[in-house]
């Protein structure tokens, strides 16, 4: 059972709460046995080092994040679907040249373009001191006092990036195109908090909320899992609108968001429900890793591609999948 101290009207008010010893030691032993297996696989995502957690390992830890989830909806926004783990670890940033970006406030991004609510349950497993290399986060509560406008323009928004420039605070959604700069080069570190957390403890954020990696001073692991609402509507046209930082990620992973648009083609309409896409982006998914492995390629062409797109388009019109 989740904790019942957590203070949930703190996610509508700040955006964000904490749930102490959310998970408990066999849990979190199991996560860093997984998260040493998932360093042994080769990185999918070339956007970001964070290995995943595979998808057959989430059912032991669904219905603990479910039922908090529930708890943390609100009338306007039901969360009630897990869609994935992902594991941060501060010695994987240590490895990159460039670490400027990991620790710029931001909101998170890819997830983002498909689903536009979210609830990120953060979680440390491995964290040798309760006060250092956790997560800073930004409050609308402190943000909407300073800053009302500002608040009411971020709010619900996700694929934010800020940068410090020329004096300013700029906000820059990278999947609309929309900047806002504000004439404060240290707005959000006046506002930030710094919650305290050890293993098994959970920060729970809304997806719009801004925060960032506090340091990487200690090797510090933890797991992020991600829950939407069964309820979203995915629209194709908000996959398609995209600024050059949107497309550059998507080039990157070209495959990954084939799949993405592949499941309104599959569809045949430009919105389906979240759990809709789920279904067809995994079916297509599923049956692509199956043929490389037959044939033994890494990825299909163009032309095998879309053949398998076709075949499933055929079997959702005669009836397959409706089940989603």
């Amino acid at each position: 059972m989740f904790s019942p101290s957590a203070r949930w009207q703190d996610l509508q008010i700040k955006g964000y709460a904490v749930v102490p010893s959310f998970l408990d030691a066999p849990e979190i032993s199991r996560l860093i046995e997984q998260f040493e297996k998932a360093q042994q696989r080769p990185r999918k995502n070339l956007n970001f080092e964070t290995p995943f957690l595979p998808y057959g390992r989430l059912k032991p830890f669904t219905n603990k994040l479910l039922a908090a989830a529930r708890a943390a909806s609100s009338s306007t926004q039901i969360y009630d679907r897990l869609g994935t783990g992902i594991f941060y670890a501060t010695k994987l940033y240590r490895k990159r040249k460039a670490l400027t970006s990991d620790w710029n406030w931001h909101t998170d991004t890819t997830i983002h373009y498909v689903d536009p609510n979210y609830l990120n349950f953060w979680i440390p497993l491995v964290k040798p001191d309760r006060q250092r290399s956790g997560l800073q986060v930004v409050g609308f509560d402190a943000l909407e006092a300073r800053h009302p406008e500002l608040a009411h323009s971020l709010r619900g928004r996700g694929s934010t990036r800020v940068i410090q420039r020329d004096g300013s605070t700029i906000f820059r959604d990278t999947a609309r195109r929309m900047n806002i700069a504000i004439a404060d080069p240290n707005l959000l570190e006046g506002l930030a908090q710094t919650p305290t957390l050890g293993p098994g403890d959970c920060l729970v954020m809304r997806n719009d909320v801004f925060h960032r990696t506090q340091d990487n001073e200690t090797d510090r692991v933890a797991i992020s899992f991600r829950v939407f609402g069964s309820t979203t509507v995915v629209s194709r046209q908000a996959l398609m609108d995209m600024s050059s930082a949107k497309f550059n990620n998507m080039a990157r992973v070209r495959s990954a968001f084939a799949r993405r648009f592949a499941a309104f083609q599959i569809a045949g309409c430009d919105q389906i429900s979240n759990v809709l896409y789920d279904t067809l982006h995994g079916e297509l998914t599923k049956r692509e890793y199956n043929l490389q492995l037959a044939r033994g390629d890494t990825e299909l062409d163009d032309i095998d591609f879309e053949q398998l797109v076709y075949e499933l388009a055929q079997e959702y019109r005669g009836g397959a999948f409706r089940g989603g």
